[in-house]
């Protein structure tokens, strides 16, 4: 019995690559991490790039991973595996780079709202910084449940996993806080509370 788990193990496939396994020695990062990223996204681990003060996505490194993925798959992903990964001690999120690519990603940490201050996600041709938008969803935190699933550096979205609001209320304030999700998408307030309903969750986006 012990012959055979022995031959079992070394014909397993191994998930990383030399390189890959040494990104996360680098950082001190959880090497089942990095094989959960690799495994949906079937694409190279790479380190996560640092975001400047005016989200910027920059060539230099930060101390997380991400892997390409399609955005769709990106964000049922993370949805589903979100605490999972938070239980580890880990942020997991879609994000989107300078040229509209996505990513799987991951951070070290359990407060939501590093992402957001990681990727300085911002409206600021609303007048919002980044130091407002998470200001905003902190106080709607402290109201409903959610978390975070995906951000870029004008727009980010987050699912309910808790204690909904009423929607018919609740749409009011995300409109004046993001015009641009009637403006510019659902055209009225009547269908941005259709949408809200339907998606359970909100996309914020500044043009």
């Amino acid at each position: 019995m012990g012959l055979l788990t022995s031959l079992w193990g070394c014909g397993q496939k191994k998930v990383l690559t030399d390189n890959e396994i040494e990104i996360c020695t680098t950082i001190s990062y959880d090497q089942s991490i990095a094989e959960e990223l690799k495994k949906e996204t079937n694409s190279d681990i790479i380190l996560l790039p640092e975001i400047s003060e005016y989200g910027e996505v920059l060539k230099t490194n930060d101390e997380g991973l991400c892997s390409k993925i399609a955005a769709e798959q990106g964000f049922h992903f993370v949805i589903k595996n979100k605490e999972h990964f938070r239980s580890k001690g880990y942020l997991l999120f879609v994000f989107e780079d300078d040229n509209n690519q996505k990513y799987l990603a991951t951070i070290k940490g359990t407060n939501e709202f590093e992402i957001l201050k990681w990727r300085q996600t911002n409206g600021i041709n609303h007048g919002l910084e980044n130091k407002d938008v998470i200001a905003k969803l902190e106080n709607w935190k402290s109201k409903y449940d959610f978390a975070i699933v995906g951000v870029a550096i004008d727009w980010l979205q987050f699912q309910f996993t808790g204690t909904r609001p009423k929607f018919e209320t609740f749409a009011k304030e995300v409109y004046e806080f993001c015009p641009d999700i009637v403006d510019q998408g659902t055209g009225d307030m009547p269908t941005l509370i259709s949408e809200l309903k339907k998606a359970d969750g909100v996309f914020l986006w500044w043009d």
